[in-house]
C-alpha cells in the first residue's frame, strides 16, 4: 500500500476505534478532495463545515502567502511586488477551487453520503457572538458547553502538543496563524472590505466561487 493511503487509512482505524469519549478532529477539505481519499473518512462522527465570504478569505490568504514568499526570498520581478503579485498565478500551492470549491465539494459528498444535514457556520457569524454559536454548536453535536471555551492562554506552549502534518508547522507559518497564537479570545470580524478596491485576483478568483459560498450560507447554523 502506497504511504498516503497507509497513513489515510490509519487514521480512520484510530479514530474510529478510540474510547475517548469526546473527539474533535479539524481539517482542509482539499485534503480529501478526491472519492479515492473521502473512502477513509471515518463514520460516527458528525461533520462541520467552516465557511467565510470568499472575498474575505481569498484577500486574507493572499496577504499571508505573499508575506510567507517574501520571507523565504521566493518572489522575483512583478511577483516580488505586492500589487502586481497574483496568487493564482504565482502561488504553486493554491488549489484549483481556491479552497472554496474543494469544501463545496465535500460538502455535497458528505450530504449525500454520510450526513443529510451537516452542520455549517459562517465565519462572521461565530466572530460576531462568539458565545451564542458556539454554544449552539455544542448542543448539536453533543459536547458540553462553558463559558472557558471563549477565554484562552495567549501563549504558544500549548501548540508544542499538537498533532500536526509537520515538526513545528504552525510556529512556521507565522504569516497565517500569527494573530491567532497571540490572541486569547475571539474578536469582532472586520468590516466587510469593498471588492471594488481588492485586487485583481482576489476579484477574479472570489467572484469564480462566490455562488458556492452564498449555496452552502443557505444551509448555516442560525440562533
Amino acid at each position: 500500500m502506497e504511504p498516503s493511503r497507509l497513513a489515510y487509512s490509519t487514521m480512520k482505524e484510530t479514530l474510529e476505534s478510540t474510547q475517548s469519549k469526546y473527539v474533535f478532529v479539524k481539517d482542509m477539505a482539499s485534503g480529501v478532495a478526491t472519492d479515492d481519499t473521502r473512502q477513509y473518512l471515518p463514520s460516527g462522527f458528525k461533520h462541520t463545515f467552516l465557511i467565510r465570504n470568499p472575498f474575505r478569505s481569498i484577500n486574507s490568504y493572499r496577504k499571508a502567502m505573499f508575506a510567507q514568499f517574501t520571507e523565504l526570498g521566493l518572489l522575483k520581478d512583478e511577483s516580488a511586488n505586492e500589487q502586481t503579485y497574483d496568487v493564482e498565478r504565482d502561488d504553486i500551492f493554491f488549489p484549483p477551487g481556491y479552497y472554496v470549491e474543494e469544501l463545496y465539494d465535500l460538502w455535497k459528498y458528505v450530504r449525500k453520503n454520510i450526513d443529510s444535514d451537516p452542520i455549517v457556520i459562517d465565519a462572521d457569524d461565530l466572530l460576531t457572538k462568539p458565545a451564542e454559536y458556539l454554544k449552539a454548536y455544542c448542543d448539536k453535536v453533543g459536547l458540553p458547553y462553558r463559558e472557558s471555551l471563549l477565554k484562552w492562554d495567549a501563549s504558544t506552549d500549548s501548540l508544542k502538543s499538537w498533532k500536526a502534518a509537520g515538526d513545528n508547522l504552525v510556529l512556521d507559518v507565522v504569516n497565517f496563524y500569527g494573530s491567532a497564537m497571540r490572541s486569547s479570545e475571539f474578536f469582532p470580524p472586520s468590516s466587510m472590505p469593498d471588492p471594488d478596491k481588492m485586487t485583481p485576483d482576489v476579484q477574479r478568483c472570489a467572484g469564480k466561487v462566490m455562488k458556492l459560498y452564498v449555496e452552502m450560507a443557505e444551509s448555516k447554523l442560525k440562533l
